[in-house]
């Protein structure tokens, strides 16, 4: 059996429990939480994964191998693990639930280690289990959060992470696509996975910048925040540190301006639809409490 197999089918039957709970559900705000879950995997898996080296995945189905490795990741962290703890908080699983479907999970990765199709460095299955059982845990109550209650920090944590989820995802695909070291480092002896941890560093700084014009409505702060990017690479560009072909450079340029302006809109849509409009409700029965 080829090992990519058990990856797709890994995502064929995530993807089977995400329209189930979108056809029975029917709530947006499960879309929102969904990106925030995978912007959270993506947080973590940043800093084990690509930071720490602590396993590798083995799926046969890229010619990279480090971009194989991480398309067995995103396996896990943008499909399996996100949308079971989306399952878990749309029907508000009790705690006994939560550490069946860890349990579960442990068994999944058992078996892949049994089928040699991932691998094991320092990481040991018992702590896939207890960070499934937080991340399950962080989700419900968010999703709770996000439902009932108006507060700050968890609206801009959520269009952080979820933002962070979309543009990781789209560069990701880009790289692997056009087979590109965009940038060199010198970090880690494998130049892709220099150039993907660079990469990570790259669009989260992107994606403090957008968030944070969206925040403060300074609407054209994504033209100038596209602008600067570009001034950006051409110094890194000169200083070697950013290494594109012609090509390359254009497909990224209008891909990754495109992605910007696209996160800016969403930025504002949110903003205003989600965080006013909640803010405004809030504030509303605070004033009927008052006469009351």
């Amino acid at each position: 059996m080829p090992h990519y197999t058990a990856f797709f089918a890994l995502i064929i039957i995530s993807t089977a429990v995400l329209l189930t709970i979108f056809i029975r559900k029917k709530d947006k705000k499960l879309v929102v939480l969904l990106f925030f879950i995978i912007g959270m995997a993506y947080v973590l898996e940043y800093v084990v994964f690509v930071l720490f080296e602590s396993y590798d995945y083995d799926p046969d189905f890229m010619t990279n191998e480090y971009y194989d490795n991480l398309f067995g990741s995103l396996t896990s962290q943008a499909f399996a693990f996100p949308i079971m703890a989306m399952a878990v908080a749309a029907y508000q699983l009790k705690f006994r639930y939560i550490l069946i479907i860890s349990t579960m999970f442990m068994g999944i990765e058992e078996l892949f280690l049994h089928w040699d199709i991932y691998t094991h460095h320092w990481w040991k299955t018992i702590y896939t289990g207890v960070l499934m059982t937080i991340g399950f845990s962080i989700s419900k109550i968010w999703y709770v959060w996000l439902t009932e209650r108006y507060m700050t920090f968890v609206h801009y944590a959520t269009f952080f992470l979820g933002m962070l989820a979309i543009t990781s995802t789209i560069m990701f695909m880009l790289l692997a696509y056009f087979h590109n070291n965009w940038f060199y480092t010198g970090w880690f002896a494998s130049a892709t996975h220099d150039s993907v941890n660079a990469t990570m560093i790259y669009v989260c700084i992107v994606t403090i910048l957008l968030v944070w014009s969206a925040a403060k409505e300074f609407f054209i702060g994504a033209g100038i925040i596209i602008v600067g990017l570009r001034i950006v690479d051409i110094f890194l560009i000169h200083y070697g540190v950013l290494l594109v072909s012609i090509t390359t450079s254009l497909v990224l340029f209008y891909a990754f301006t495109s992605r910007c302006i696209n996160s800016e809109r969403y930025a504002s849509k949110f903003y205003y639809e989600k965080l006013l409009w909640d803010e405004q409700k809030r504030r509303c029965v605070s004033s009927e409490e008052l006469l009351r």
